[in-house]
This record gives C-alpha cells, structure tokens and sequence, in this order.
C-alpha cells in the first residue's frame, strides 16, 4: 500500500501552515528531494533508487541522509518509479507527484509497505489512550465501547492504555461506559482504524471538572492558517452535544446556544469552499461566550508535532520594551508558569498544539492584569515564541501586533540575535532580535499589506527570497500577524 504526500522544505511548510506570509518568487528549477519512509513507523529508508521517468537518471540516498535529490527539475507532473527495492520492503507502484512552479526545495515522502504484509491487515489491535488534557497524565479509571463490536474495555493493570483485538478495519463510535472521577464525562466520537498497521493508538484527551455544570453559549469560527483570514461556508457538529451548525448568513461564525459542560469531539461536517475538511479534535466546553477557532491549512501539509515549546514575550505596550515577572496559566494545557529569572518571557514545554485561551495570573510590577486572550500555537514549529502586550485588550479594531520569525531554510531552525534586525516600510522604525527568541515584534501594525526591509543579519547568512512581507487582515482572528523571513547561508 502506498500513500504519497507532499511537503515543502521544513521552514517553508512551516510558514504555510503556522500563518507566516512570505512572498515567493517563481524558479525556472526546482531541487526536488524524495523521502522514502516505513509506512508503519515513517522511519526513514535509505537504500532504495527511483527515476523521474522522463526525465531523471536513477537517483540514490548516497550519503544516508534520508533523501534522494533531483536538482533543476521543471514545474509539471512527473510518474516516480521505483529502480531498487529496499530490502525488508515491497517495491512501489509508479505514483505521479506535481511539482509547483515556485517554492523550492520540495520534498515528497513515499510510504513503502514492509514485506510480508500484502500491504493491508484483516484485523487491528486497538490502544485507546486516556490521558489528562493540562498535564499529559495517564488517566486509569475510565472505560470505553467500541459501538457495535465490543465488550465494555477497561484499563485494567493501570498501565495507561485500553486495548481491543481483533478489529475490522473501518469507522466505529466509542462511548464511554463508565467516568473518570474528577473529570468531565466524553460524549460518543469516532475513531477510523485504518488497514495499514496492525497495531494503532488513539489519543482521548480528558478534561478537569471545574465548578461550571450548566450550559454555556459558544461559537465557531473557522480561519485560514497561512494568512490568519475567516473563512465562510463551513458547518461543524459537538459530537453528542449539538446538531450540525451552518454558517448560514456568511459571516463566518457559527453560533451554538446551551451546549452542555462537557468535552466533545468538534467535526466539521462540510468544509468552506476551496478548503479540505478540517481534523476532528477534542475540545473542553466549560466557559460562557468561548470562541473555538477551526483551523485550515494546504492540502498538501507537512507531518505536524505532537508536542511544541512555547514562550510567552511580555512586552510594554508604549514602548515595546521587555517587561519582568509576569506569570500565565494555558487554559487547559498547562499549569501555572511565571518568569522567574526575569528574562521577559515565561516558557512552556511540551504543549499540545492547538488553539487556546491564555490566562495571566500576575502582572509585571505597576501594571494591571490582561483580559484573557485566544492564542495559536502550531503544530509545525517545534520553538514558538508569542507576543503579550501588556495592555487591557491586546489590539483594537484595524490594528494587529506582527512577528517576524526568523528562520535557516537549510537547517529549519531559527536564526537569533541582536544583529537580526528588520524594518517594516511606511510602518515601523527598525527592530533588533534583543531577546533572541528568533523573533522580531511590533505592536499596533495597521491593517495593510507591508514589505519587510531587511537593515542587518549575522555573518554568513543572506536573505533566501528577494521580496518579503507581512499581510496584516481585520479578518484575523488573533491579535498576532505572523510572517517569515527566510535567510540561506552564504
């Protein structure tokens, strides 16, 4: 069995798919790298050959680094054929990859099935997987059906999984047959076992019960996640909580009235037009007026994160300055963090990416506390800075806060230090990496489209695309605009 997906070099994939708006000048060639990897396990192979029939010699992982590059090679549609088998693996079938006309390098991952398993499997063994959604902590006391096929399953020897044998692949409901003390009961929601892997995990993120039992009225809004831009013509359902909701009148929010506390798997039923539907995912319904932001990204997404690092800057909103001693809390990500070397930023490891609500426990001293905001924090970007204005809201109507990430194009890391330093044209004066976070922040940016002026980087790097800017939308849901800045080295 073969599936095939396409990425973008790491820092470009990330610029997509986390909100960065860098312009891109079209290539005449494109450097296209074939990754082939386990399809079970996305390990990396190596000793696999493939041509680009029309086109390429054989091309080979000489040097053991995952890839096969195929340098030049002109935008169009090319059939990938497979010259040397792996060994413990089965050859592919030819597949046809597009290679845009534009970004390079791209890269494009090829799943090869091991041998001995015809590709496919009759029956799975199922790992349901509670865990607790602020902690990450194994959750032991709950159990789980698998509707219209198993027993009641239970964790039984406390070791953190429910395990199910035997199972058909396909879709099935899962209810849950008997709560969790101290956490909120799940609705039914689906899991699709798939036919490629014999054994398969699924997450089930539990929530804390708090003091909130009743109902509470939300909304949701979906968003573009390489521009930050609404998007209309989208329907999502609260799985076991709501009937399907539609965004009848366009205005791109979609309101539901006296929903249950509870968690709830959020599907979307039908996607806004030109869009794939969105993933499902787990959300905590607990809190009156919660805006849940659904995100969409290019159909052709890099493999996202499990677990991100997160920094929260503080900043003064007069002057921009870094401000010591704050604390937050993410609601239902995190425990309570709080600057304790006095650095201007307060650091979280291992969040779960998603969408949140950002709570500040304490202010720097002689400012008042924040309103709580909703933040992103991507899947794609393994250290993640974001911008706190220390002010009541953190932007008004027609004004957004703008980062700049910094990145290595070859390495996919960020490029950090006071000699990083940008200007955006007609807007700002020109800003410094002070902290080193990779990130360069300006806050009050009016909504316009604006160049990034590129004033000093350090030795040895060279700016990768000529043109660079920040597209800064009213339609944005958060109060951040993000951009990237790519830099190759010289």
């Amino acid at each position: 069995m073969l599936r095939l997906r396409f990425v973008l070099a790491t820092c470009l994939a990330i610029a997509l798919l986390s909100g960065f708006a860098g312009s891109i000048r079209a290539q005449t060639g494109v450097d296209v790298y074939l990754r082939p990897v386990d399809a079970n396990t996305s390990d990396s192979i190596t000793d696999a050959c493939f041509v680009l029939q029309d086109f390429s010699n054989e091309g080979c992982d000489e040097n053991g680094d995952g890839v096969i590059k195929f340098a030049d090679v002109p935008p169009g549609t090319y059939t990938v054929v497979q010259t040397q088998s792996a060994g413990g693996y089965t050859d592919t079938e030819p597949v046809s990859i597009t290679v845009a006309d534009g970004a390079s390098p791209q890269q494009f991952v090829i799943d090869l099935t091991p041998a001995g398993t015809g590709g496919a499997v009759d029956t799975v063994t199922i790992f349901l997987k509670p865990v607790d959604i602020t902690t990450g902590d194994s959750v032991t006391s709950s159990c789980f059906v698998l509707k219209n096929f198993s027993n009641i399953g239970c964790d039984e020897n406390a070791d953190g999984v429910i395990s199910y044998e035997g199972v058909p692949p396909g879709i099935y409901g899962v209810h849950q047959s008997q709560p969790s003390v101290g956490y909120l009961k799940l609705s039914d929601f689906r899991i699709n076992v798939h036919a490629d892997r014999a054994e398969q995990t699924f997450q089930i993120d539990m929530t804390p019960v708090r003091d909130n039992n009743g109902t509470v009225d939300i909304a949701v809004v979906p968003y573009d996640a390489t521009t930050g831009g609404g998007l209309t013509g989208a329907c999502v359902q609260f799985e076991g909580a709501s009937l399907e909701g539609c965004d009848d009148n366009g205005d791109g929010k979609i309101d539901f009235r006296g929903v249950p506390v509870g968690t709830y798997q959020l599907t979307e039923t039908q996607a806004p037009p030109g869009y794939e539907l969105a993933e499902p995912r787990f959300v905590s319904v607990q809190q009156n007026g919660r805006i849940y932001y659904v995100e969409h990204f290019p159909s052709n997404a890099a493999p996202a994160l499990d677990h991100v690092d997160v920094a929260m800057v503080t900043r003064d909103p007069d002057n921009g300055d870094l401000l010591n001693g704050a604390c937050y809390v993410i609601l239902d990500a995190s425990i309570e963090g709080c600057d304790e070397n006095n650095d201007g930023q307060v650091d979280f490891k291992a969040v779960v990416p998603g969408t949140y609500t950002m709570h500040q426990t304490k202010a720097p001293s002689g400012f008042n506390r924040i309103d709580d905001f909703d933040i992103q924090i991507s899947e794609f970007d393994p250290t993640q800075s974001i911008l706190v204005k220390q002010a009541k809201q953190q932007y008004a109507p027609g004004f957004r806060n703008v980062s700049v990430a910094v990145y290595d194009i070859d390495a996919g890391t960020r490029v950090s230090g006071p000699d990083v330093c940008v200007q955006l044209v007609d807007f700002s004066n020109v800003g410094c990496d002070l902290n080193s976070d990779g990130q360069i922040d300006f806050q009050d940016v009016p909504v316009g489209t604006y160049a990034i002026d590129v004033t000093s980087l350090p030795a040895g790097y060279a700016i990768y695309f000529p043109k660079n800017e920040v597209v800064v939308e009213e339609t944005n849901p958060f109060s951040i605009a993000n951009a990237l800045l790519t830099l190759r080295e010289t």
